[in-house]
């Protein structure tokens, strides 16, 4: 008997055989691959599950103000099951038995979206002053919200579940003079 092998939910295989990769994928399932005479074969997983990201305080210079803002990009992202071959052809899986590797989410993420993103939010968010962000947070949003969802789902394997700024941190300068206005109308 060959080794049993299981591929989860949420999860697609690929039997690599000694003649290669097989061209079908494996959905969820249990079997066993075919016993070892003189090459073993080998399952690759990939997760296609919903996974929530996060580009954590972002820095962006605002020229207009000549000051940063940092941001956090909250997102939650799926692999597109249509792109999963191309996926499979140029990533490398990271073994984890004999008879078993697996391609990670995250080096997915990172190896495609991570910059995609921080270079739209960057140049999208450069454009403005920082009080015309403050005062449309909703409308910024929902624009990156559109715009990264139609380049994610060009130029990666990802479709887009929910993507936005989060965690927004102002300038201390703006920050301290907003307190100190508030300060001084209180004392009025």
């Amino acid at each position: 008997c060959g080794t049993p092998v299981e591929v989860p939910p949420a999860h697609v295989g690929k039997v690599v055989t000694r003649d290669g990769s097989s061209m079908d994928l494996v959905p969820t399932s249990k079997f066993r691959l075919d016993p070892c005479i003189l090459y073993c074969d080998k399952l690759i997983l990939l997760g296609i599950d919903d996974r929530t990201y996060e580009e954590k305080d972002l820095k962006i210079f605002i020229p207009e103000d000549k000051l940063n803002l940092t941001v956090t990009i909250s997102s939650t992202l799926s692999i597109d099951v249509e792109r999963v071959n191309e996926l499979f052809a140029v990533l490398t899986p990271r073994e984890i038995e004999s008879y078993l590797s697996i391609i990670d989410a995250p080096i997915i993420y990172q190896t495609y979206a991570s910059k995609i993103i921080q270079t739209e939010v960057r140049e999208y968010l450069s454009q403005f002053s920082i009080g015309e962000i403050a005062s449309s947070i909703e409308k910024i949003n929902a624009d990156i919200r559109q715009r990264l969802t139609e380049v994610i789902g060009e130029r990666t394997p990802f479709k887009v579940r929910y993507i936005g700024l989060t965690n927004i941190q102002y300038p201390k300068i703006i920050t301290d003079a907003q307190e100190q206005a508030a300060e001084r109308r209180e004392a009025i």
